[in-house]
C-alpha cells in the first residue's frame, strides 16, 4: 500500500539525483575539454604573435643596423 509507494517514490527520487549528478558530470567534463582546447588555441595564437614579433625585430636589424631598437 502507502509504505510501498513511498519507498518506490524514494527511489525515483534517488535515481533522479544520480542521473542529474551524472549529467551535471558528464557537462562538467565536456566544459573542461573545450577550456582545455581553448587554453591550447591560446598558446598558440601567442607564440605565432612572438614568432612575428620577433622575424619583425629581425628584419628592423637588418633595414637599420644593429643599434636598431
Amino acid at each position: 500500500g502507502e509504505h510501498v509507494q513511498s519507498l518506490s517514490l524514494q527511489q525515483v527520487a534517488r535515481e533522479d539525483r544520480k542521473r542529474k549528478d551524472e549529467i551535471a558530470l558528464a557537462a562538467r567534463a565536456e566544459l573542461e575539454a573545450e577550456l582545455a582546447t581553448a587554453v591550447t588555441r591560446a598558446a598558440q595564437a601567442r607564440r605565432a604573435v612572438q614568432e612575428k614579433v620577433d622575424a619583425n625585430a629581425g628584419l628592423r636589424r637588418d633595414l637599420l643596423g644593429e643599434n636598431a631598437r
